[in-house]
């Protein structure tokens, strides 16, 4: 639809759940053949989007929704770009855990992201697809983003065996080579991608032994506390290289996240580090990327200034 010159995309409401809750609902019931059918349909969404010469352009389990008949809508393309390469350079979109090796290169060494490719897009959705396979993420979890941009250029995602994830060795073949550091070493198109993983069956693997939701998360909590309590790593050098004071990625998001695990473990010691971490959040608020990301990939004055997750309203409102 034109309107003067702007241009608008109408499309039909989807009702669905988010793709996350769904495949958890699936991993907690041992479902492989369900996870795989999903995961199949997933890829021929994505594959049926490139073969009409588009592309996504930000993918992580938000934008994709499932409905009650396990139909699979792709939602979100304020970022979407055509498949010839013709992209706008750093207009990109994305999760950290999602973004592919030559994004987080150009990022790591300063650089304007290059445009948005298929092969990009390949890796994006097949670090996705790890995720809902296996309940964690290609190379882990990282609060210094600067970590894990460097795990995803430098090395392969962890083997499943490693995250507790099923034994299906022909799943965990296929994800690896979507999943290469070199877009040249991945699957030539989406749909050479939906076809090996279509055939990845998972009628001779089995899941390892199962670990229970809340082990998994109280062990991913303590590990977490390691870097952040005084003597860790993170608290020690701070958040780099930015936003630094931010809700959503600074360190007025981590004395929230501690001062709720303080109430509920009852934890005095967390409070004062909850308190610790706000201070810090505070005083980061004059420091050039308090509220910015030095890539331009996220800037202050390109978000609504009311909003609590990305200014500093949201770091006083934490205190």
């Amino acid at each position: 639809v034109d309107e003067g010159e702007t241009q608008r995309l109408v499309t039909t409401w989807r009702y669905g759940s988010p793709v996350s809750d769904v495949a958890g609902e699936l991993r907690r019931e041992g479902d492989l053949a369900g996870l795989h059918e999903l995961i199949c349909r997933m890829v021929g969404a994505y594959a049926e989007l490139h073969g009409h010469g588009a592309l996504h352009g930000d993918v992580h389990p938000g934008n994709v929704l499932v409905a009650a008949d396990g139909s699979v809508s792709l939602v979100d393309f304020g970022l979407a770009a055509t498949i010839d390469g013709t992209g706008a350079p750093g207009r990109r979109g994305g999760v950290a855990f999602y973004i592919d090796p030559e994004w987080a290169a150009a990022e790591l060494d300063g650089r304007v992201p290059p445009p948005l490719s298929a092969a990009a897009e390949q890796y994006s959705l097949a670090a996705l697809l790890y995720a809902l396979i296996t309940g964690e993420h290609t190379h882990g979890f990282h609060l210094d983003r600067n970590r894990l941009l460097e795990a995803v250029t430098s090395g392969a995602p962890r083997p499943f065996v490693d995250v507790d994830g099923p034994q299906w060795s022909t799943c965990e073949r296929v994800l690896r080579r979507a999943l290469a550091i070199h877009p040249d070493d991945r699957y030539p198109s989406m749909a050479a991608f939906a076809e090996a993983l279509r055939a990845a069956t998972p009628a001779d693997c089995s899941n390892a032994a199962p670990v229970q939701p809340a082990e998994r998360a109280t062990r991913f909590v303590d590990e977490l506390l390691d870097d952040l309590e005084p003597g860790g790593a993170l608290h020690d050098q701070g958040l780099q290289p930015g936003p630094t004071a931010t809700v959503a990625f600074g360190a007025a998001g981590v004395a929230y996240g501690m001062l709720e695990l303080a109430i509920g473990r009852d934890d005095p010691m967390l409070l004062a580090a909850a308190d610790a971490w706000h201070l810090a959040a505070e005083r980061n608020l004059s420091d050039q990327w308090a509220l910015d990301h030095p890539s331009g990939h996220l800037n202050a004055a390109d978000i609504e200034p009311l909003s609590l997750c990305h200014h500093r309203g949201g770091v006083h409102l934490v205190g």
